[in-house]
Formats: C-alpha cells, structure tokens, sequence
C-alpha cells in the first residue's frame, strides 16, 4: 500500500475511505434476522446511505453504501460467538446472504492450542473463523493496492482502502469484544477482575504458569443489536443514531438556494470542468418535484412493494448527493492551487449540504417513521425472548459463552 501511494501520507479523505470500510461493518448488523423479518433491506440500506453521507461529507462513488459494500451481519466480521444465532433456524431463509445453522461441536469448543474459540482463529476445524477472514480482507486489499500501483486505477485504489478498513474492524473488535483486557489484568496480579466466563472454565495451557481461563467474545442476539446500533437501550452519550438523522432532515425542508448560488458564482466554473452548477441546481430541484413519490402508503412489511418505493426514493436522492460530492471533491483535489478563501468553502459546504438535505426531506422522513413504527413493534418482542440469556456466565460455573452487551468494551452504558 505504502508504494502504491507512493509514500504520500494519508490526507483526510483517504483515511476517511479506510474508515468507510470500518464503518459499514457496524452498520452491516442491521441486515439481520431481526431487521429483515420487518422492513426490506433495501430500506435499511437507504437510511445508511443517508446516514453514511451525514457522517463522511460523501455519499456517491467510493463513499456510496451499495448492496455489495454493505452486506450484512456476519459474525466473523466482529468475531462474535455464534451460539443461538438466529434462534437456531437457518437464517438464510430470510437472506442468503446470512449464515447457516452453526456446528456447536466444532465452532464453540476451546482450542487446546490457544486457549481460544475455535471460531476466533482454529483454522484446521475446517470452520468460517476470524483469522481467516481477516487474511482473506488484507490479501484482496494487498491484490488491489499492487493492481493500483501498476494502472493507475483510482477504484482499485479506493476498494483496497476500504477493505483494510475492513480487516482493522474485526482486528480492533478483538479486545473490544472480547475477555482478552481481563484476563491480562488477572495475569498481572489484579484481583477481583470479573473473567466473564464460568468459574469452573479454567485450563491447562502450554507455556502459561498454572490454569488460565479460555479467551471468548459474546454472542450476539437480539438486544445486543439495539445495544450495538439502533439505541433502544441508548448510549448515555449519544442520542439514537434514527432519531438524530429524522431531526437533521426535519430542519432541512426550506429549499432556498440564493446564499449557495452566490457562493458558487466566486469559483469558477473551469474548476468543474466548464459545467454550471447554478444550472444544475434548477435541474436536480426540478426532477425531485416532478417525481415525487406517491406510494407513502406501502407498508414495510409488504417487501416487493416496499423495495420497489425504496428504489424510488433513492434514485430521486442520489443525483442530489453526486452534485455535492463532484463539487467538494473537486474543490478538494484543487484547494492548494485556486485563491479560494476556506471561509467560502465551509460556507459552500454546509449550503451544498442543506441542498441535498431539502432535496431528501420529503421522501426520506416519512419512510425513517415508517421504519421506526416496524422496528419499535418487534423490539419488545426481542429484548423479552433474549433477556435471559445476559447474566449466563454469572449463574453457570462452566458457561464460556457471554452476552456481547455484558462483554463488550465499545459502548458507553456498559
């Protein structure tokens, strides 16, 4: 990578593409059985490409949330215990794309070796693991780094940035998810250090001085998702993530554009390869309204109508978001050589912004309540099926198998 680019450092932008990657792992988790059964994908995945644009700046070419880059949970991506996943039904019934029934027998034992799951790194249990799959990312992101530096092309480039963000994902959800930071506090003498495994778990492991408890991560069911990502059991420091994007596109419905038609008249338009932007303003407003969509009554839980809405919706957004990012981007790349003061660009850049916020207003809001509505009706549902199983490795002296919201080091409620 570090030839590939010639040994430039990484701008702003590029760490941003690494940290696409990492980003859509955690937010890849809301493509799961739980989701599914109530709204289609597709909708899921339109928030997060709203969601993707408030948080990166972008939202088109390499910073678009497609199908592809989204994916969808899967536990080796957060190197998550795979025990009762998905109830033990085959969630592929729902999404092909999921995994199947796990194999308790060889995925959930100890390794002898290691002293670790077998799903975290035995890869001669002839099982799906997390090193695997890290060696699998960083292998496609070393192929795409060299094909990058042999032609020059910019998507192989951006892919292989996004694929080791990819790979540092699951790498840092080792000690975010697992019982590693405990264990290594018992190791140095601490005492009362919790090992979130059974009492009776400890074993023998060459080369350690007397019995260690084995290094596991949490399994992850239904209310560790709305713990992880959809907030029902809220961060203390942050409000949920749904709500905060509703309320942002609330206060974006005005759709005047004088003070972002003034700003674009100080660059000149050889900046953007001759185009008018003012003139693809009028445009892009004038094809939202005129295509408006009407079926506002399509309910999620009808997944052929609801996702051909969807559909609709995105394609009335995204030549909004692509007009904001062709102008950033080549504001960006020619900031060091045009006298254009960063005082109008950050003014540029919050009234490009509130363009395509006005631009997704009317369509996106109503569909974020529809799927709120979806996702509230099934929550209680999950959290009283999976309550139970969250103070496991406090009441069984031989469980391995914790929760990841009793585990996990990421979020600030626990």
């Amino acid at each position: 990578m570090a030839q590939a680019m010639k040994h430039k450092k990484f701008n702003k932008i590029m760490v941003s593409r690494v940290y696409f990657g990492n980003w859509l792992r955690d937010y890849s988790q809301a493509i799961d059985v739980g989701t599914v059964k109530a709204v289609s994908a597709e909708a899921i995945r339109l928030l997060l490409c709203v969601l993707g644009f408030l948080t990166f700046g972008y939202g088109s070419g390499e910073f678009e949330v497609t199908a592809d880059r989204l994916g969808c949970y899967r536990p080796e991506d957060h190197i998550d215990n795979p025990k009762n996943y998905a109830d033990n039904q085959d969630a592929r019934q729902y999404d092909g794309r999921l995994r199947g029934p796990i194999d308790e027998e060889r995925e959930l034992a100890i390794d002898p070796q290691s002293g670790m799951k077998n799903y975290i790194a035995n890869d001669g249990a002839g099982i799906m693991t997390s090193s695997k799959h890290v060696r699998d990312l960083f292998t496609r992101c070393v192929e795409l780094g060299r094909s990058y530096k042999n032609n020059g092309r910019k998507e192989d480039l951006y892919e292989s940035l996004r694929l080791l963000g990819t790979g540092l994902h699951c790498l840092e959800d080792f000690l975010a998810h697992s019982n590693y930071c405990e264990l290594a506090l018992i190791e140095m003498g601490e005492k009362d250090v919790f090992p979130h495994v059974g009492s009776e778990t400890r074993m023998r492991l060459e080369g350690a001085n007397g019995d260690v408890y084995p290094i596991v991560t949490g399994t992850f069911g239904g209310v560790d998702f709305l713990h992880s990502v959809v907030g029902e059991v809220s961060d203390k420091m942050t409000q949920n993530e749904i709500e905060e994007l509703e309320g942002t596109l609330q206060d974006s419905k005005n759709s005047d554009t004088s003070v972002l038609r003034e700003l674009l008249d100080k660059i000149p338009d050889s900046l953007f390869g001759g185009k008018n932007q003012k003139n693809r303003i009028d445009e892009i407003q004038s094809n939202a309204a005129s295509s408006q969509v009407q079926n506002m009554s399509v309910s999620p839980r009808d997944p052929e109508e609801f996702t051909v809405y969807v559909q609709q919706v995105y394609q009335q957004i995204m030549p909004a978001i692509q007009f904001h990012d062709e102008i950033m981007k080549s504001i960006t790349s020619a900031v060091e050589n045009i006298p254009v003061l960063p005082k109008v660009i950050e003014q540029l850049e919050e009234q490009l912004s509130r363009f395509v916020f006005s631009i997704m207003a009317p369509v996106v809001v109503p569909l974020i309540g529809q799927v709120k509505n979806e996702l509230a009706t099934g929550s209680g549902e999950v959290i009283k099926s999976s309550e139970n199983e969250q103070h496991v490795v406090f009441e069984n002296n031989r469980s391995t198998d914790p929760t990841h919201s009793m585990l996990s080091k990421d979020h600030f409620s626990n």
